[in-house]
């Protein structure tokens, strides 16, 4: 019953990383940090919205309409110049509406160049606070095997394929026995240290290190198995062995073996963090519970994607799902998952509120010469509030990131206890993405001055479209 708990757990974690994992996709691709493709070209999302046929055909129409009307407008104020002497607009000289006229036709010309360099700027920064935040994995040193190691690793496929000869091999208590008469080599080539490594056989082929370490992962070394009680993590792994020395003819044993993936950048990847950082009690080779860690060799093949935390076969080799600390998962995983949604519709309100602000600047540029630039005024102080806003959104989120290689470097002891520490380290990393997604909050705050305000821009830019509208009517009714 206890099996079943725990597998219904792992496949319900399953469905929540697949969601975690797609929204942490999202977030890079919403905040302009991934590229996307459209019609076979490589882009960012923003980039596309604003270069869309659609997109740049509107605004070429608005940039004609508002030159149109910054004549208008220039018309229109040097009336007023005219019959409002002492007024208002007497106050302003004809060179400064000149002057106006052109700045503001100048602005709607390179308005699309400006914002394209924008966000392609916005976008190069991401790209390398992403880079910067990717972490490395701890450098193993090459492995040297020795004479006696290969001994007892000669002896225990020995008792392997002798047991394998038995009929019926998969029987309980042939299986268990061929286990018990195999674990003191295992346990001493563990204690060497022979299966710290992972070996890969998908990629490097079957040896004996890596038959023998499927089988050394699947039970505590240090006591027997009940000869008469089946243990389903033993029994594959006999079998699976038993298999591979019947049917692969050149069964290879390693000299040296360098393990793959070593001091190499790896995208961090929350998904794959969080389950792991789960799983610091739970791997069926007890000495990777001793001073565990997600860079450690059994963990790491994980956290690089050489094995998929999603393959239950993998999955059930390395960790008894049973020890799993399930509680402490599901509370990391929302947590999580609350942040990144957060700021994920952040990112999106910030994509359309700036397609807004692009497609009615010519209108807002048109006023120019009538208002001696005022909407203007307002309309780049929006634009930059927008352009920041990305950073107020996504910068919080990639400062965690960049201290989460310190946070998991095994030279950081906050406890001398392995377990302990490993918890104490998801604690922080935890406390880390909720400050995040504050900080988020209070830096968007603080760019736009928004008084309590937790949308991004949004009231700014409605009033603004208001005013913007009210003084065209406005101006239209006194050129009458």
């Amino acid at each position: 019953m206890y099996d079943s708990i725990s597998g219904v757990l792992y496949w319900i974690a399953k469905q929540i990383l697949h969601i975690l994992n797609l929204l942490e996709r999202m977030f890079d691709v919403f905040a302009g940090g991934a590229s996307v493709v459209f019609d076979g070209e490589e882009s960012y999302l923003t980039n596309l919205f604003f270069t869309n046929d659609s997109v740049s055909t509107l605004y070429m129409t608005m940039a004609c309409v508002g030159m149109a009307l910054s004549v208008g407008f220039a018309v229109a104020a040097l009336v007023r110049k005219v019959f409002d002497v002492g007024g208002i607009g007497g106050a302003v000289p004809i060179s400064r509406i000149l002057k106006s006229l052109i700045i503001s036709v100048g602005l709607i010309i390179i308005t699309n160049t400006v914002t394209t360099l924008a966000f392609n700027a916005t976008n190069m920064l991401l790209s390398y606070i992403s880079y910067a935040s990717s972490l490395e994995t701890e450098e193993s040193p090459e492995i040297e095997f020795t004479d006696k190691e290969r001994s007892a690793m000669a002896r225990a496929l020995n008792t392997l394929g002798n047991y394998s000869l038995n009929e019926p091999c998969e029987d309980v208590i042939n299986v268990n026995m061929c286990f018990n008469e195999m674990r003191p080599d295992l346990l001493e080539l563990q204690e060497d240290g022979v299966f710290d490594a992972q070996y890969y056989p998908e990629e490097n082929g079957e040896t004996w290190q890596s038959v023998l370490a499927v089988i050394a992962g699947s039970h505590d070394l240090n006591t027997d198995v009940s000869l008469t009680k089946e243990d389903k993590s033993v029994k594959e792994a006999i079998l699976k062995g038993m298999q591979i020395i019947k049917t692969v003819d050149n069964l290879t044993a390693l000299e040296t073996f360098k393990p793959m993936n070593q001091n190499q950048p790896v995208k961090i990847e929350f998904d794959r963090l969080m389950f792991l950082m789960s799983t610091m009690n739970s791997a069926r080779n007890e000495k990777m519970n001793e001073n565990p860690s997600v860079t450690d060799p059994l963990r790491n093949a994980f956290l690089t994607g050489v094995y998929s935390i999603y393959d239950d076969e993998a999955v059930n080799a390395a960790f008894d799902i049973n020890k799993i600390n399930w509680i402490l998962f599901y509370i990391s995983i929302a947590v999580t998952i609350l942040a990144l949604t957060v700021m994920l519709f952040n990112c999106i309100t910030r994509i359309f509120s700036m397609i807004f602000l692009y497609i009615v600047s010519p209108a807002v540029f048109a006023t120019m010469p009538f208002d001696d630039g005022g909407r203007t005024k307002e309309w780049i102080n929006m634009f930059l509030v927008q352009t920041l806003a990305v950073f107020a959104t996504v910068l919080p989120m990639k400062l965690v990131t960049l201290f989460v290689p310190i946070i998991l470097d095994s030279r950081l002891t906050l406890f001398e206890n392995g377990y302990m520490n490993q918890m104490a380290k998801l604690i922080l990393l935890l406390g880390a993405l909720e400050a995040a997604r504050r900080t988020s909050t209070m830096f968007s705050k603080l760019i736009t001055n928004a008084g309590g305000k937790s949308s991004i821009g949004a009231a700014e830019i409605k009033m603004m479209g208001k005013s913007v509208g009210k003084n065209i009517k406005r101006t239209m009714k006194r050129m009458r």
